[in-house]
């Protein structure tokens, strides 16, 4: 019932893009840096490195694309491969049925294996 009535996905989206418009740049750069830290390791040992960018719950009705847009333009600043999984999600028939319900970021069965499928193409050999 609380879920029906208070929109949690809804309460959690407009939050976040509040705190991603007013996030200063370097408030980023350091919530970023274990990921630029761990990519400059595997590059050190010649291991392939490439993040997943998964989109929250909302997104699939609000074309806002803040968190993606900030999180990948430091990634590519940074020379870190990215997947930003947006478009993938929003191509499926029923896309909230990729996250849990009422949960506006954890990812159902389903989405999971959009997840995994998307991993694959790139890291399966041939």
């Amino acid at each position: 019932l609380r879920g029906e009535l208070t929109a949690p996905r809804l309460r959690h989206w407009r939050g976040l893009l509040q705190t991603y418009a007013e996030l200063p740049g370097d408030e980023l750069e350091r919530a970023l840096a274990p990921v630029i830290r761990i990519a400059a390791r595997a590059t050190q040992l010649e291991l392939p490195f490439r993040v997943w960018i998964v989109p929250y719950a909302r997104q699939m009705e609000d074309p806002e694309a803040l968190p993606q847009t900030l999180v990948a333009r430091h990634f590519a600043a940074q020379g870190i491969e990215f997947v930003d999984l947006r478009d993938r999600f929003r191509a499926v028939e029923r896309p909230e049925e990729l996250f849990l319900p009422y949960d506006p970021v954890h990812l159902s069965p389903r989405g999971h294996q959009i997840l995994a499928n998307s991993m694959l193409e790139v890291f399966s050999p041939g």
